[in-house]
């Protein structure tokens, strides 16, 4: 498998730059989209990180058919590792529901869409933002400026995960290997 490209560029700088201009100018399905594939980069990059080094891991992790080759494995095997919080977790799953609201509607979606709207109130937000980031609580304008439609929900709480996912990644160590007790 080592021998073979990946399908996905790495999450690099260059990627996450593409990742933030995609959050700011990109029409609401690219940016949902762009948005999940980013972020099952990072959890990628970041079990990688944490699981001994070897061709197995690289198989496990492979998006075409390995055991933690999808958002939803790789989100729920970081969660079960402890390397992601429940709340993170939590974000995790609203974003893969809103990826799929968007990929599957033959409808052009947009955040200003009730279900959507809801699904993007749901997103957490770290305690440094804002206590649930509830816009009734507050009205001065550079809260609302923060979470005051679903869009800035969105891209706000995707940012902050996209860099708290590349952090963990690069300060990961790799599992050893198990001695070998056996032989």
């Amino acid at each position: 498998m080592a021998d073979q490209p990946s399908c996905q560029p790495g999450v690099t700088p260059d990627a996450a730059a593409a990742l933030y201009a995609a959050l700011r100018d990109e029409r609401d399905l690219s940016c949902v989209l762009l948005s999940a594939s980013f972020l099952d980069r990072c959890l990628e990059n970041l079990l990688e990180a944490y699981l001994a080094a070897s061709s197995t891991t690289e198989k496990l992790l492979d998006p075409r058919g390995g055991f933690l080759g999808s958002f939803a494995a790789r989100s729920d095997a970081c969660y079960c590792l402890g390397l992601v919080s429940k709340r993170f977790y939590q974000n995790l799953l609203t974003i893969a529901t809103l990826r799929n609201t968007f990929a599957h509607s033959h409808l052009d979606l947009s955040f200003e869409a009730p279900r959507i709207a809801e699904l993007c109130f749901r997103l957490h937000t770290p305690p440094f933002i804002a206590d649930g980031c509830d816009i009734r609580a507050r009205d001065d304008a550079e809260y609302q400026s923060l979470c005051g439609n679903a869009r800035d929900r969105f891209t706000i709480v995707v940012a902050l995960m996209a860099n708290q996912l590349i952090t963990k990644a690069a300060d990961t160590p790799h599992r050893p290997p198990a001695s070998d007790w056996w032989s």
